[in-house]
């Protein structure tokens, strides 16, 4: 079974910036996310930032332990990339 997860947008500057969060407070982690595009060499920059909290401690030791706290937004940021066709360069 496939967990869901409920994403809704909080704030939303067309072409500047959007600020989305998780809906459902019960889930086992909680989060929120800032997308800004910024003009940046002939095209644009997209600045992704993640304000992340597990409140389970075994989970968020878990999680510590076993993964890249990067590896969410790196993958996402990657796969928009591919999805207009540019090349995506991880700073």
């Amino acid at each position: 079974r496939k967990h869901q997860i409920t994403v809704v947008v909080d704030e939303a500057e067309p072409a500047r910036r959007m600020v989305t969060r998780i809906a459902d407070l019960r889930g086992p982690f909680q989060g929120r996310w800032i997308y800004e595009i910024a003009a940046a060499d002939g095209g644009c920059r997209l600045t992704l930032t993640e304000e992340g909290e597990i409140a389970n401690p075994f989970i968020r030791t878990m999680f510590r332990l076993t993964m890249n706290k990067t590896q969410f937004l790196e993958s996402y940021l990657l796969c928009l990339g591919r999805r207009f066709g540019e090349q995506v360069t991880l700073a």
